[in-house]
């Protein structure tokens, strides 16, 4: 009973659970998530960004994955 269950905090806070690399449960409670503190430099090419309608720079994994798919053209060999 020492550590809290963070699952009704993040329900409650409308966090993203899909943000974190990794959630550590104990007995099915979420107890903490490893942070990694790594910048990794994205680089775009705006002119292909602006072609496919990403109109603007993702902020969240979830829009840089849609931003890619947009962006991805296996035929033109564009990834």
């Amino acid at each position: 009973g020492a550590l809290a269950d963070m699952n009704p905090m993040m329900d409650a806070s409308g966090f993203d659970k899909a943000q974190v690399a990794d959630i550590i449960k104990v007995d099915g409670k979420a107890v903490m998530f490893p942070v990694a503190s790594f910048v990794y430099p994205v680089f775009v090419n705006l002119d292909l960004a602006a072609q496919a309608g990403v109109t603007k720079l993702p902020s969240t994994r979830a829009e840089f994955l849609e931003a890619a798919k947009k962006m991805t053209h296996a035929d033109k060999n564009q990834y």
